[in-house]
């Protein structure tokens, strides 16, 4: 069997947390339900490999296999809280908030308040919906058009980064401007007619503390220059939603600027790696059959 390096990368981490938390967190509330899902996330992409190779006529084994990753990362934001709990429970906004006043001298999504209008607000809020969109209009693409290396590619950057804002939002828990700033507003987030209920939904969402660094904003950075690189028509196309998108995560009070600003070197990195790791491994990683639950039965 042969693993993509994405399914490495988010197999190993995913069983990481599993092992600190049965080692370490077995008191956090939830704990049942977090180990669960991450187990999952640790299992199933190699099995959905593992069959797709198995069965290699099956186009949706082969679909289930590649577009794995948007489901476990959504699942596996949903169950940080635990997690959180366990690593590092206390809040760090307050670092985050003093670093804007010293970088810009205000607070920019205080500032940006200021001359929000209800339509722009309406627009990108929209906007900052489009996060998991943008990444899976690409992946669709290269997918469809058969580009298996620039997709594989894409999908590793998008993994290696998902780890690394993962393990910071352990590191730096923070609720952002919304919560943490509310009495310097001097509105609730006002727009035209979906703004109240998008907002709402954010709010009601069972893990919060995911500020520093920006993920909306480094997955689109990436979303964007792999566009740029394998399909500069769509790369056009994409612009103005993911620069909405940016421009949201501060007008709607999610993040502090510092996040943003921290998000890029970050996804610079990661863009980097993959391409390198893309280039060093073009196949994926090839597991022998004698490994684990892979292992052919023996003939008699």
């Amino acid at each position: 069997m042969r693993l993509q390096l994405a399914e490495v990368v988010t197999s190993t981490m995913a069983t990481l947390v599993v092992v600190y938390l049965v080692f370490g967190g077995r008191w956090v509330p939830g704990f049942g339900g977090c180990v669960a899902v991450f187990a999952a996330i640790a299992i199933v992409p190699p099995v959905l490999r593992w069959l797709a190779q198995t069965f290699p006529r099956s186009k949706l084994l082969d679909i289930a296999a590649s577009f794995w990753l948007i489901p476990a990362a959504a699942f596996g934001h949903m169950y940080l809280g635990p997690l959180m709990d366990a690593v590092h429970p206390r809040l760090m906004d307050a670092y985050l908030a003093l670093a804007d006043v010293r970088l810009f001298g205000a607070h920019p999504a205080v500032l940006a308040a200021q001359y929000a209008t209800p339509w722009l607000t309406e627009l990108l809020m929209i906007c900052y919906y489009s996060y998991f969109v943008l990444a899976l209009i690409l992946g669709v693409t290269l997918y469809w058009r058969g580009r298996r290396r620039a997709f594989d590619e894409f999908v590793l950057a998008l993994a290696l980064f998902y780890s690394v804002t993962y393990a910071l939002y352990l590191a730096v828990p923070a609720i952002g401007p919304r919560f943490f700033l509310a009495r310097d507003f001097h509105a609730p987030l006002t727009g035209v007619f979906l703004t109240p209920y998008l907002d709402a939904l954010m709010r009601t969402g069972p893990f919060n503390m995911d500020c520093f660094p920006s993920g909306h904003t480094g997955a689109t950075i990436i979303v964007l220059s792999s566009a740029f690189r394998f399909d500069r028509r769509l790369f056009w196309i994409l612009l103005p939603l993911g620069t909405g998108l940016v421009a949201a995560t501060v007008v709607c009070r999610y993040h502090y600027g510092i996040d943003l600003i921290c998000a890029v070197p970050i996804a610079v990195v990661v863009l980097g790696l993959a391409a390198a790791l893309a280039r060093a491994r073009p196949h994926g990683v090839e597991i022998p059959k004698s490994a684990g639950v892979f292992q052919e039965p023996a003939r008699i």
